[in-house]
């Protein structure tokens, strides 16, 4: 048999894509003949003095990607950090006088702070005038103020909102009732996990549940919609509030309230609670994370 030039599609090669290659498919033996050698493996033989592209053992062509595969350290190493920095905080804030059931939990503070403006009295104890939870917890001003600095130190402090504004209260609301009532808290949960607490395994296992059924929504369309740019001052109310908060601690004026028993009689030191907190804010944001 002469050998010829294969046409566009014949064989198992393209003969303009193959570097030029001549080759001829027998069906009979299943043989390529080359122009170069005779081979009996699909193998590519590129055209000389040029650059081809780079082919697998079968021919096909691999195209480039455009990035670089990230490294698994790149990738999660801060999630991994901030994590174990996380857990950390919550052992030693309660080392230094937290409740040992929380810790470091965004749910309980919230409800704390809510107590020590008169929002709720959980547990009122008419002996002592308070109820048992009521504390402003430095812990959340630290995330905000940590937070919202170094966006602003990196230039990615961009507040949106504004859109399904009731849906998300209502959401909110059902959040903070299921962190609260039946240990929805991720941060509560596993801290008391680590800590040998298998009840929180239930609340695990009803968290993922709610996940799924999240993700059912989301698949059927259920949207909050967009979340549209907000002006600078809308984007600082919150941060203010927090330094209010704190100077409102600081104070101890009349009209706020602090447990005399119960968890909210037991924090850690003031300073000690707002560093951690300010640097566990910050992280996320320290190697690109970046904050609404």
């Amino acid at each position: 048999m002469i050998p010829q030039k294969a046409a566009p599609g014949n064989g198992l090669l393209r003969g303009e894509a193959a570097g030029k290659m001549y080759l001829l498919f027998s069906p009979r033996s299943y043989t390529i003949y080359s122009y170069r050698k005779v081979c009996i493996s699909f193998l590519y033989f590129p055209k000389p003095g040029g650059s081809q592209p780079r082919r697998n053992f079968f021919g096909v062509r691999e195209e480039k990607q455009s990035m670089q595969k990230e490294s698994f350290v790149k990738r999660y190493g801060l999630l991994i950090g901030t994590g174990l920095a996380v857990g950390a905080a919550a052992v030693l804030l309660t080392a230094l006088g937290n409740p040992a059931n929380m810790g470091f939990c965004i749910a309980c503070f919230l409800r704390d702070i809510a107590g020590a403006l008169n929002f709720q009295r959980a547990g009122f104890d008419a002996e002592v005038g308070t109820g048992i939870v009521q504390y402003i917890r430095p812990e959340i001003i630290g995330l905000v103020l940590g937070s919202t600095a170094i966006a602003m130190v990196k230039k990615e402090f961009r507040p949106k909102g504004g859109s399904s504004p009731m849906t998300r209260f209502i959401l909110a609301v059902f959040v903070m009732i299921g962190a609260l009532v039946f240990l929805g808290c991720p941060l509560r949960m596993v801290i008391r996990i680590g800590g040998g607490d298998l009840n929180a395994v239930v609340g695990l296992v009803g968290f993922a549940i709610g996940i799924l059924i999240g993700i059912l929504f989301l698949k059927r369309g259920f949207s909050l919609r967009r979340a549209y740019q907000q002006s600078m001052a809308e984007g600082l109310v919150f941060p203010v509030l927090m330094l209010a908060l704190l100077v409102l601690l600081m104070l101890g004026p009349d009209f706020i309230v602090f447990s005399a028993k119960g968890p909210g009689s037991m924090a850690a030191p003031i300073l000690a609670a707002l560093a951690v907190a300010l640097v566990i804010g910050a992280l996320p944001a320290v190697h690109g994370g970046r904050h609404p």
